[in-house]
């Protein structure tokens, strides 16, 4: 029998018992860099709904193509920012 079981991630204080980093879900929002033919336009849309810096999302797309990478990260959100 075949049983997969996934482990939590610690957390990590310091050496105050202070909470450096914690476990917590997060819903991340990607461009798919062969799918986009207007970053421009793209990235007013992204940011006008995500409330982000257009010309940061832009940096993003343009530092995935120079690094050729297929996807390009452009915001993280914490579901404990979300509720």
């Amino acid at each position: 029998r075949l049983s997969t079981e996934y482990g939590t991630r610690g957390e990590i204080f310091d050496k105050n018992k202070e909470l450096l980093a914690k476990n917590d879900y997060a819903q991340s929002v990607y461009l798919e860099i062969k799918k986009v033919t207007d970053i421009g336009a793209a990235a007013q849309t992204i940011a006008g709904i995500l409330g982000l810096d257009a010309a940061e999302v832009v940096s993003k797309y343009d530092n995935a193509v120079e690094n050729g990478f297929d996807l390009a990260v452009v915001a993280t959100l914490f579901s404990h920012l979300l509720s």
